[in-house]
């Protein structure tokens, strides 16, 4: 993450630019949760624990963990990666069902290595939450990923920015701006 916004619609834009750009060596997967429930298709990723309904991904997109999986080993919630692979088994395919796992290399992973050849490198696979709704049984599963080149401003809050860190600078606004 490296750019920081006031506003989501503008973390959005810039997310999206960012992944279009790199759509020019690899294709987007549209990632669609499976939900149950009525609430389940209409509610923000922040009542679905960080869950968004929708994801678009591919190979080399800098990504955002939305879910603390391990925190001793680095994996919380903000951690960056990339995406190596998307994985998807057993004839499953990507028009109608969730990846099995997607591969992302994350920095800041201290923990065992899943491939040796490659210590950094982790299985995200899907997690399922309870949403946070009025008749409290809905359900959402998906990839606890988002995009990451951007984020906005409460988000980033208790981030460790600097040297030698996985983000070593903020721009506020570009041109104007930055630390």
């Amino acid at each position: 993450m490296g750019f920081l916004c006031f506003l989501p619609t503008r973390r959005c834009g810039h997310n999206k630019s960012k992944l279009i750009e790199v759509n020019t060596q690899f294709p987007i997967a549209r990632v669609n949760a499976v939900s149950s429930g009525f609430h389940s298709k209409s509610s923000e990723s922040d009542r679905a624990g960080g869950l968004q309904q929708t994801l678009y991904l591919c190979k080399s997109a800098k990504v955002m963990l939305s879910v603390n999986i391990c925190v001793p080993f680095g994996l919380f919630n903000g951690a960056i990666g990339n995406i190596v692979d998307i994985i998807y088994l057993n004839e499953k395919r990507p028009d109608d069902s969730l990846p099995s796992a997607i591969m992302v290399e994350f920095h800041s992973y201290t923990g065992p290595a899943f491939i040796e050849q490659n210590p950094k490198l982790v299985p995200i696979v899907p997690v399922e939450r309870k949403l946070d709704c009025s008749c409290n049984c809905c359900r959402r599963k998906q990839i606890p990923l988002r995009l990451g080149w951007a984020s906005t401003i409460h988000r980033c809050q208790g981030m460790t920015i600097g040297k030698g860190e996985p983000n070593s600078y903020i721009v506020i606004n570009p041109g104007t701006r930055a630390f």
